[in-house]
């Protein structure tokens, strides 16, 4: 049998901090993008996380996971909407995205439930509300060894894309896809095998409470009704699949609501009430 070696620390693909301040993309998205908080780095294994704390201390915690491509700029309107509204809120980019490091291994839904699960226990976040966009699989959110880690949760159809203009959305996209070699290989592995596929397990994964609950967790759907991307007919069957499942419509946006002037406000305000 041939032995294998492991080479640790795993090599990691750079992300955005290795590029100069003075380039396109740390123009156009700065590290420092969401002020008046704190904002660093974790030291996970999977690669160096960027993540931001932003709010007052002792607001109710939410998390906002961001899509497939684009990092966590896109949070913007709704992250400074829920601080307005008194929430704490901890926004990261996912690994190979924006600001965070990915190791130089295929990934998984497994990678991205890991970075989550650690980053919280790295900033000392025991309990939160969970806002997650495209990409973001319900049941990699379900807490597995702490049942009571996560006791609110907030799935969600794809709700939440940009709150960019599409041109700086496309821009950020082409930026990454530039600079970083391997970028575009992670993005079609992430479709074939990543977080988003077999959504209809996951979701059904919602329906059941967890160990040593009664009630399963309480989930927020909200769906444009002109999705073009993803048809808003899929909100159905999400809410057919988890029958506690709040669905909230907006008429006549598409896939990019939060984008959009006059939907993004309907988005936001439905997040905090539902939160609240």
């Amino acid at each position: 049998m041939a032995a294998q070696s492991t080479e640790f620390p795993a090599p990691v693909r750079p992300s955005a901090e290795s590029l100069p301040l003075e380039s396109s993309l740390r123009q156009l998205y700065p590290d420092d993008i969401y002020p008046n908080g704190k904002c660093a780095y974790f030291a996970s294994p999977n690669g160096r996380v960027r993540y931001w704390i932003v709010g007052p201390t002792e607001g109710a915690q939410v998390v906002l996971i961001h899509g497939i491509s684009a990092p966590s700029i896109g949070y913007q309107n709704i992250t400074a909407h829920l601080v307005e509204q008194g929430f704490r809120v901890l926004l990261y980019d996912l690994h190979g995205r924006g600001y965070s490091e990915i190791t130089k291994t295929p990934s998984d839904v497994n990678l991205y439930t890991i970075q989550l699960a650690l980053l919280l226990q790295y900033v000392g976040w025991h309990n939160a509300y969970i806002v997650g966009f495209s990409m973001v699989k319900p049941a990699q959110l379900r807490p597995s060894s702490d049942p009571n880690s996560l006791p609110l949760k907030v799935g969600s159809a794809p709700f939440l894309t940009l709150i960019l203009a599409l041109q700086s959305l496309y821009q950020i996209r082409e930026l990454q896809a530039k600079a970083f070699r391997g970028y575009q290989q992670l993005i079609q592995h992430d479709l074939r095998f990543g977080p988003i596929t077999g959504l209809e397990v996951a979701f059904k994964a919602l329906a059941s409470p967890l160990p040593g609950k009664k009630e399963p967790l309480r989930v927020l759907i909200v769906h444009g009704t002109e999705d073009d991307i993803v048809p808003f007919t899929e909100a159905a069957k999400i809410q057919a699949a988890v029958p506690q499942a709040q669905l909230v419509k907006i008429e006549g946006a598409n896939h990019f609501l939060v984008f959009q002037e006059g939907y993004w406000q309907q988005v936001a305000e439905s997040i905090s009430k539902f939160l609240s």
